[in-house]
């Protein structure tokens, strides 16, 4: 057989990608035959290929004449677009897989470089890391549009559905694989692009289960844990408002905020009372009692979850040196987590006095 010059080849593979609505083994058996008479026409031009390719035309014009004379090019044609779904949920993996791709390769290499960098200038490696960046995601985003923009592409969205672009006329068309005659619905390119698709949702899937359920519920319950293991803060804030009251001074306004919650404000009046009349001169901390926390769910005693809770008892001793009575204090504190990065976490909150009631009442 007359050996085909690479100009011809090249003809001959965009006709190829003209006539991929016909499926894969008719395209192959029309491509084949066009290439054994452009063969012939070139041997008889006495070898100018440029006078041979002129008698077929372009290779569009070709297509197009043979895919109107199997009708396909008609208004009902045989070869109809995908369903929008179709479309739809092959871009999003598509995009997820980009995302995926540009997280990892852009984590790569913010880590790298500010440690090949270390002796440069802060805004030097501020525009490196932009400039970086900038790249990743043009690259990348190139590379995974293509496919939808070219037929002789084959994205891993359209894998995963069962699509194909093909040409059809001076258009490209995207098409369930299924309905191109001679096309396979299932391959082993395809059955092992859904596994790795199958892969990465479980496992963004399970990321963020973590991130959004798991860590904070972990993180306020090590918050929570953290309050209970040191209740001196608790003690402190009992303190200050004996403190004040035995001064004579008064808590001011900002003091009441941080000591009281609203309702309890009263109680420091009561403490000031009590020091006027005598029968507060001196104070002793004689027990502090952290009632069970259940987690999850609400704390102890129907409270909500987050809320710790501390009883503080204090021997108020009068003028006379004489015990004037037992009270016992109870304080909360709703714990609040904030996280900065993925996986550190800080938490707030303060103590303040909620109720008091004299012991044994």
């Amino acid at each position: 057989m007359t050996e085909v010059p690479d100009a011809s080849e090249r003809y001959l593979r965009q006709l190829g990608e003209g006539l991929q609505a016909l499926g894969p083994e008719e395209s192959a058996e029309i491509v084949q035959e066009v290439r054994s008479h452009l063969a012939e026409a070139t041997a008889e031009a006495g070898g100018d290929l440029d006078v041979a390719l002129a008698r077929f035309g372009s290779p569009d014009d070709l297509a197009k004449k043979i895919l109107e004379e199997r009708g396909i090019l008609v208004e009902n044609p045989a070869v109809p677009p995908a369903a929008g779904w179709r479309r739809a949920v092959a871009l999003s993996i598509d995009v997820l897989f980009w995302m995926i791709a540009v997280t990892l390769l852009s984590g790569l290499g913010l880590g790298i470089l500010p440690w090949l960098m270390y002796a440069s200038p802060r805004p030097l490696r501020i525009v490196v890391s932009c400039v970086y960046l900038a790249v990743i995601v043009f690259l990348l985003g190139r590379r995974w549009l293509r496919p939808w923009t070219r037929s002789c592409y084959q994205s891993m969205g359209m894998q995963v559905l069962g699509l194909r672009l093909v040409r059809v006329g001076e258009k490209t068309r995207l098409v369930r694989a299924g309905d191109v005659a001679g096309a396979r619905r299932w391959g082993v390119g395809r059955i092992y692009t859904c596994i790795l698709t199958l892969a990465v949702l479980c496992g963004v899937g399970y990321y963020l289960y973590q991130v959004v359920w798991v860590n904070p519920g972990r993180d306020q319950q090590a918050a929570v844990q953290g309050v209970r293991n040191d209740s001196s803060e608790a003690v402190r804030v009992v303190s200050e408002a004996y403190c004040l009251a035995i001064a004579a001074a008064g808590p001011a306004e900002p003091q009441l905020n941080d000591l009281y919650v609203p309702s309890a404000r009263g109680i420091a009046q009561e403490l000031a009372g009590r020091h006027t009349a005598g029968r507060l001169q001196c104070y002793t901390i004689l027990s502090v009692q952290l009632p069970d926390y259940k987690w999850p769910g609400p704390g102890e005693m129907g409270r909500p979850s987050g809320q710790v809770v501390a009883v503080i008892q204090v021997a108020e001793s009068g003028s006379d040196s004489s015990l004037a009575g037992a009270y016992d204090y109870t304080l909360v504190r709703n714990v609040h987590v904030t996280r900065s990065g993925l996986t550190t976490s800080e938490w707030f909150g303060q103590w303040q006095i909620e109720s008091v009631k004299v012991e044994g009442s």
